[in-house]
């Protein structure tokens, strides 16, 4: 998609697990990947970037001292129109649900170190912990992408979504700063639903749409109109689509995939 949609043909992808590495070469779509078999962290602290880079810190594990090095590593060598998104799994890991909140808080201390936030036992709940992770990980995608005086820092979005698991995913830009108003302006303005409106507020949850091709095509008519459809509307509660779900829906339609099944 990076590439058929944005004409990015100067790529790189890590790898830290070895034995993975022959399905990777097998499996890249195009001959200009250039594929590293190397711990991420080990990558970056060996790596300089001269243009600008686009790139998304995958991770399928919850977040963590490491995670957060990589994170401040490669901000700081990101040149100014760079772009930088990051993927946890947001969930408590599965060590720390035995424990106490207190001594969450202290194991979160020693791990995140300037990091750690001050958690409340609140925020170290099970049943809350995907907050505490994400403000972890983009307390240091601020400081990471805002160390610099000559570029300013623009957020993008902060996101939670269910994949195989709760996953939280933020990204920012480091830019000049003519570049930065411009960007902040569009982003407010396209997408104000990716990003908190107040620092109380929670990040994003992007929905778990799951339609028939006969309600998207219903759905699609019921938001793109310029004004509401009262049938169609009608129809789609009568179905069990809440208005709720409709105005989700609304929010997203242009990025929803579209999926299809076939028999060969």
């Amino acid at each position: 998609m990076l590439f058929r949609h944005l004409g990015i043909s100067d790529m790189v992808s890590i790898e830290g697990d070895k034995t993975l590495i022959p399905r990777c070469e097998f499996n890249r779509p195009f001959n200009f990947i250039v594929l590293k078999s190397a711990w991420l962290g080990d990558y970056l602290n060996k790596s300089s970037f001269k243009k600008p880079i686009l790139a998304w810190l995958d991770y399928d594990t919850a977040p963590s001292g490491t995670v957060v090095d990589d994170i401040i590593t490669i901000g700081a060598k990101a040149p100014a129109g760079s772009f930088l998104f990051v993927t946890i799994d947001a969930r408590i890991p599965q060590g720390q649900k035995t424990m106490t909140t207190s001594k969450r808080a202290a194991q979160a201390r020693e791990e995140f170190q300037d990091f750690s936030l001050n958690p409340t036992p609140f925020e170290l709940e099970a049943s809350r912990y995907h907050f505490y992770a994400e403000r972890v990980i983009w307390a240091a995608l601020t400081a990471a992408l805002s160390s610099s005086s000559e570029t300013q820092f623009v957020p993008l979005m902060r996101v939670f979504y269910e994949d195989t698991a709760l996953m939280a995913t933020v990204g920012a830009c480091k830019c000049d700063r003519s570049t930065a108003e411009n960007l902040q302006r569009q982003i407010r303005h396209e997408f104000p639903f990716l990003l908190p409106r107040t620092k109380r507020s929670v990040p994003y949850q992007i929905p778990p749409f799951n339609f028939t091709p006969r309600e998207r095509f219903l759905l699609d008519v019921a938001v793109t109109a310029s004004k509401p459809v009262k049938k169609s509307m009608q129809f789609l509660k009568k179905i069990g689509l809440s208005k709720s779900v409709v105005e989700d829906y609304k929010r997203v339609v242009r990025f929803v995939p579209r999926y299809f099944e076939t028999y060969i």
